[in-house]
């Protein structure tokens, strides 16, 4: 039944779990934002949803980027 609301609803469920990714990013748990972005992109279904995955993993991975070259 856990993957019910997908299949029923998959507009809302992807949009609060990409929401869920962007506050986990915020908060600094880094890992989850990821583990979630990496089941969202599994489960995009269209190409706006592919693009708004897209541009979270880049918010995310930018900043990282950024601290392993030391700036």
């Amino acid at each position: 039944m856990a993957g019910d609301g997908w299949r029923r609803r998959h507009d809302l469920v992807f949009e609060l779990e990409l929401h869920r990714a962007e506050c986990e990013f915020l908060n600094g748990d880094i890992a989850s934002a990821e583990q979630r972005l990496t089941m969202l992109s599994s489960r995009a279904a269209s190409v706006v949803e592919r693009c708004a995955v897209a541009c979270l993993v880049a918010d995310v991975s930018w900043p990282l980027q950024r601290l392993d070259r030391g700036s």
